[in-house]
């Protein structure tokens, strides 16, 4: 399983990431000056060496400069912050056909604040508890995924239901593994 001080950082670049992501259609003076908070704040809650190299990119990226799938990719990410918000114990897991609030849930994870040093010490989920729960979402991810491929099946629910199930695998899949860097988790809906 991944370190509490590793599990931590990623919640707060996470956090980061779904806000930037959020904020991209946006070049009014707030949202500029949101996104100029993002990289200093995960350095003075010493996670910034948590980003990955195309992360840190994506966080200096000015609005609206975003290629087209990583703003996408970013706005989903909030579905795997929600798992690791319940993995820390600090919201209820949503249903597997919920979009989760990018605001609320950044919110529970004190972003933007220096009382964000307090997920360092945020109990965790037992592993026997997230491996329960990998194993449903995996299971609700077969399902999703055979009937989002079948054209007479697809419906825009359905393919929501497996972009959430793919974004919680990934982040259940990484908090049990003990090496991987997030971006190396792939998730194989086929499998």
């Amino acid at each position: 399983m991944q370190t509490q001080e590793k599990i931590a950082k990623r919640a707060m670049v996470l956090s980061a990431l779904v806000c930037r992501g959020f904020i991209d259609t946006e070049k009014d003076p707030s949202s500029m000056e949101l996104q100029k908070m993002l990289l200093p704040w995960l350095e003075e809650m010493d996670a910034a060496d948590e980003l990955e190299e195309h992360e840190r990119e994506v966080l200096l990226t000015s609005l609206g400069e975003l290629k087209m799938q990583v703003h996408l990719n970013l706005v989903w990410v909030v579905e795997a912050l929600a798992t690791l918000a319940w993995a820390l114990k600090r919201t209820e897991l949503p249903v597997d056909d919920a979009l989760s609030d990018p605001q609320a849930v950044v919110q529970k994870l004190y972003f933007l604040s220096t009382h964000a040093n307090k997920l360092f010490d945020q109990e965790l989920q037992e592993e026997a508890v997230l491996e329960k729960e990998l194993d449903a979402v995996l299971s609700t991810l077969k399902q999703t995924h055979k009937l989002v491929q079948n054209p007479a099946t697809f419906t825009e629910e359905l393919s929501v239901k497996n972009s959430i199930a793919i974004e919680r695998a990934r982040m259940l899949t990484w908090l049990l593994s003990t090496e991987k860097e997030y971006s190396e988790v792939q998730i194989d809906p086929e499998a």
